[in-house]
């Protein structure tokens, strides 16, 4: 008999194999028509390289993926604890993990998910945060490995679907969690003891002090989380912030000088931490920040800074210089696995709060980049090469549990954005799912077919069950050419702006990621029915690219319109916001990246804009670092070999938040070639919108 946790995939007819059916282990006896037993089933995805010399410089890289056929290890991702580490395998077809730790043993729980953390309590026992698949609930279980005995303890918020896991510290029988909740917009850390009758939540939560995120307070999710014991009372980092709880007293002081801190260690004397500056000059871009002197500013001669330790023999704070293509690499893999969740990040999420849209998609770009970048350049194949089974691999993970996801009835719906919480489609979401789908099967054409892919597109092309229409007026003349069509929001709908045409970048993604899907299905420029899309993008060309070349910072605004202008009540413009005295400000850089995107890929279908302008002003926007390091790729579709200055590619050389991988990734390729200029670094601004 097969054993249970197996699901093959081939060509033995008349074999009758267990699969686990929900979340249930106890195995039940369903019939199988084809199955193919592999060589081995220690590996779920197994991968045969090839070298293919195409050229005298570039070297193609192909992987080639196997069949699912048992439960795998998830790369790049480890628990860790004081004395243990542990390795989480996931089956696939039922959503159950398995936590491993060497010399302790085995947790299996029987709900579909993955545990995201670890921490030792007393008497050998384990606190593990468990995060459900894809419901994204969290728990606290507290393991006994010497009887395998378990303890459930659900967390969260009333009125929230769920919270996320943030970070922990535990010790004895005292644990502390921080988590955030997407619906009120703040991190808490909430304490948990043990008492005479197990483990327990005690006290009210403590809301946290902004982490002062430079593009707001919708992303207070994104810094790390770090939390130390020191000198008996708790210490937190996040952000610039830095907290001293002193009982359920926090004392607040802020790092000067720092965007965000990166890393920190524990040393005799307090903290160390590794910041990424906030304004970053001819010094360079990270900072060193020690207990009891005064911060170091590491030149950027000196490399990129990662690895923070404290040598107590030699009462020193060490860390590595990255600053060639192998240590890049070692880079790399380091903040893959330090990341969120133990490096699990967002794998497996639902969209609920929109992370699948907003973080999850940015980082399988970013591994897609990776194997991208190392198939067409010889530099970059000598960062990426020694990882690119592991990054192939955890790619087809995520890809599977995000299609399995996208297949059920509410998978790509977001409570987010929506004045009741009401489920909602949004086009600027929809059209990632899309754009991510068609660029996985052009770069992976012998990978299982996405079973939700077609039904992915059919929703973005049509907008069927969106909350934004597709419209050809409601705005003053000057503002819409009579019969173009734009997205709107419409009048009572359950989005804060109704009534409003959506911002450029909202409706240039969408037109982006149909355009993207007919070129992969060999679509031609002349095709009629992308009207509406060659509309979306003349209407940004028109009113900021008027020159045929993208617009400076200064002149690059976010919305268009009404929205713009302003309106008053007497209007009757909108339901949800009755009264706007208009958004007159410019575009963030995820904004301009998105726009910038989805011109160029607009070319081959648009001959009447002036493409070489588009691509002259894009490769300069790019090399400054006014749109984000991976709007690169498509240059590089236009011919076009892109350069990043040393201080825009030093800068994004980290990635300390899951939707960063992708910057990171083009940053380390391009670092080798850089270009060394005059004066002070552009600072860095950036979310994961």
């Amino acid at each position: 008999m097969i054993p249970a946790k197996l699901k093959f995939l081939g060509l033995i007819l008349g074999t009758v194999i267990l699969v686990p059916i929900g979340c249930d282990r106890s195995p039940v006896e369903v019939p199988e028509v084809a199955v193919r037993t592999p060589a081995s089933t220690d590996r779920l995805l197994r991968y045969e390289g090839r070298l293919d010399p195409a050229t005298a410089s570039t070297t193609e890289r192909e992987l080639a993926v196997s069949d699912l056929v048992a439960p795998v290890e998830i790369p790049f991702a480890t628990l860790e604890s004081k004395h243990h580490a542990g390795v989480v395998d996931i089956d696939l077809e039922s959503r159950l993990a398995t936590l491993r730790i060497e010399g302790v043993g085995r947790l299996e729980p029987d709900k579909c998910g993955i545990p995201v953390d670890l921490r030792e309590i007393s008497a050998g026992r384990f606190a593990i945060a468990f995060r459900e698949i894809p419901l994204n609930r969290l728990w606290l279980i507290i393991w006994d490995p010497a009887d395998d005995s378990t303890d459930w303890i659900p967390v969260g918020r009333d009125d929230t679907d769920y919270l996320m896991f943030r970070g922990a510290i535990g010790r004895d029988r005292a644990l502390h969690w921080v988590v955030y909740d997407n619906r009120s917009r703040k991190n808490y850390l909430l304490d948990f003891t043990e008492g005479p009758d197990g483990w327990e939540r005690i006290g009210p939560e403590i809301e946290l002090p902004t982490l002062d995120v430079p593009a707001g307070l919708n992303y207070e999710m994104e810094p790390p989380v770090f939390l130390f014991e020191v000198d008996d009372h708790l210490e937190l980092v996040a952000g610039n912030l830095h907290l001293v709880f002193e009982g359920r007293e926090m004392r607040v002081s802020r790092i000067p000088d720092c965007e965000k801190v990166l890393e920190v260690v524990r040393t005799d004397r307090g903290l160390a931490m590794l910041c990424i500056r906030r304004n970053p000059d001819a010094e360079g871009v990270f900072k060193l920040v020690l207990p009891d002197s005064k911060p170091r500013v590491l030149s950027w001669d000196e490399g990129v800074p990662f690895g923070l330790s404290w040598d107590g023999s030699r009462d020193s704070v060490e860390y590595e210089l990255a600053a060639d293509p192998a240590s890049y690499g070692r880079l790399l893999a380091h903040d893959l696995r330090r990341g969120q969740n133990g490096g699990l990040l967002e794998l497996g999420s639902d969209n609920i709060e929109g992370r699948v849209a907003w973080a999850q998609i940015y980082y399988l770009n970013g591994i897609m980049d990776a194997i991208y970048l190392a198939r067409r350049d010889e530099g970059a194949s000598e960062v990426f090469l020694p990882m690119l089974g592991d990054l192939r691999l955890r790619l087809e993970i995520e890809m599977r549990l995000l299609d399995r996801l996208l297949s059920e009835d509410s998978g790509m719906y977001t409570k987010a954005f929506t004045v009741d919480r009401s489920l909602a489609l949004f086009a600027v979401q929809t059209s990632r799912f899309l754009l991510l789908f068609d660029r996985y099967r052009r770069m992976f054409p012998e990978a299982a077919a996405l079973r939700s892919h077609e039904d992915v597109r059919s929703r973005v092309t049509s907008l069927a069950g969106h909350i934004e229409v597709l419209a050809t007026s409601g705005e003053e003349d000057h503002w819409l050419e009579k019969g173009r069509h734009h997205l709107r929001w419409p009048l009572g709908c359950a989005f804060p702006f109704d009534g409003l045409g959506v911002p450029y970048n909202h409706q240039n993604e969408w037109a982006y990621s149909i355009f993207e899907s007919r070129r992969a299905s060999g679509g031609t420029g002349d095709d009629d029915d992308l009207t509406p899309q060659r509309d979306v993008i003349s209407h940004f060309v028109d009113h900021l690219a008027p020159t045929g070349r993208f617009p400076g910072l200064e002149d690059w605004n976010y919305w268009w319109g009404k929205a713009l202008d302003g309106y008053d009540e007497a209007s009757a413009t909108s339901t949800n916001m009755p009264a706007y005295a208009g958004d007159e400000s410019l575009a963030w850089i995820s904004f301009r990246t998105i726009d910038l995107m989805s011109v160029l890929s607009s070319l081959d279908f648009m001959p009447e804009i002036d493409a070489d302008g588009m691509i002259e002003s894009a490769e300069a926007c790019v090399r400054r670092g006014e749109v984000f390091p991976f709007a690169a790729r498509e240059l590089i579709e236009a011919g076009v070999e892109p350069r990043l200055r040393l201080s825009i590619a030093t800068q994004y050389a980290r990635s300390g938040s899951p939707w960063e991988l992708a910057n990171q990734v083009w940053s380390l390729a391009m670092l080798p070639r850089a270009e060394h200029e005059e004066g002070s670094a552009t600072p860095i601004h950036g979310n994961s919108k």
